[in-house]
């Protein structure tokens, strides 16, 4: 499974018209392609990595990448890739990791309010999870609750994991 990675996507293409092909030697039928590279993290792209060129003959289907471009070649790729910028969705993943990190803390703030509330107003019947002094983990059941004092019944087994408690 492909948890992150990098993906290319078509930016913007172009006709040269002084352009010479290499391999055919025909003027002006070498097209120009710009293509964007962005980082993702499970499909949801987060930043654009950089930018590259392709070229190819449209006579003789030369393809050529940046590195065996002619300079003639070369130059109008650089002044197409200066043109073109990386589409907005290649930075999504920025603000669905802030919309992420905001909804955590809220959730951990409240889940405190909520762990307050019940602290504050014991009910009977209310079964308390709590760490012994062995550090262990065991739970304490309230039986009787009065206006001054919590009368409780304590629980006899201890494990040593929270997830454990039942």
């Amino acid at each position: 499974m492909v948890i992150y990675g990098w993906n290319s996507t078509h930016l913007k293409t172009r006709q040269s018209r002084s352009a010479v092909c290499p391999n055919c030697n025909k003027k002006g039928e070498v097209i120009i392609s710009v293509y964007s590279k962005h980082f993702h993290l499970f499909w949801i792209p987060f930043f654009p990595i950089g930018k590259q060129a392709a070229a190819m003959c449209q006579l003789c289907n030369y393809g050529m990448d940046e590195q065996s471009m002619s300079d003639e070649i070369k130059q109008e790729s650089d002044e197409l890739s200066g043109e073109t910028r990386p589409p907005f969705w290649q930075y999504s993943g920025i603000p669905i990791i802030a919309i992420l990190i905001v909804l955590l803390i809220n959730f951990l703030q409240n889940e405190k309010k909520r762990e307050l509330e019940y602290l504050s107003s014991p009910k009977i019947g209310d079964i308390i999870e709590y760490k012994t002094e062995t550090d262990n983990y065991s739970t304490f059941k309230l039986t009787e609750v009065t206006e001054d004092s919590v009368i409780y019944s304590v629980n006899n087994y201890e494990i040593s994991t929270i997830s454990g408690i039942k």
